[in-house]
């Protein structure tokens, strides 16, 4: 079951559109860095929607959202979230947990749409335009909860 949610969602992620759809009352900035060209190729995609069914500590939970920009290549799967926080974190310890976990779960969704790729994450501080790659440690400890039913 979970595959052909899977499947469904990787064909939705091809006609995903790059910029909000108008009228979005949580539309975020799209940031295009000069210094983060890759991340804002073709090979990448914003706003990605997605709707899982997960166990959360063996309790049923659905979680849906957007992934605010996927970087798709042969090997592996780069999922950033934008964050507007007036004043960035100075490392990836600070970085508020519900934001570790929040990402945690799209690295666990992207897992899902792209089978056999290495899913790695990154916070893009908007106010700084700077990128914090976030260790893989800390998103598999994030979902640790979280199982797909």
């Amino acid at each position: 079951m979970a595959a052909g949610r899977a499947a469904c969602l990787g064909n939705a992620v091809a006609g995903i559109s790059r910029t909000s759809p108008a009228g979005d009352s949580q539309s975020h900035r799209h940031p295009r860095p000069a210094r983060l060209p890759v991340h804002f190729g073709s090979d990448s995609r914003a706003e990605v929607p997605f709707l899982f069914d997960l166990l959360r500590n063996g309790e049923p939970v659905r979680v849906s959202g957007r992934i605010d920009r996927l970087v798709v290549d042969d090997s592996k799967v780069l999922v950033v979230d934008y964050k507007s926080d007036a004043k960035a974190p100075r490392s990836v310890a600070d970085v508020p947990r519900n934001y570790i976990t929040q990402i945690g779960l799209y690295a666990l969704v992207a897992g899902q749409l792209f089978p056999g790729r290495k899913v790695e994450a990154a916070i893009l501080w908007t106010e700084l335009e700077s990128l914090m790659n976030l260790p893989a440690g800390l998103m598999e400890a994030a979902r640790a909860d979280f199982t797909l039913r």
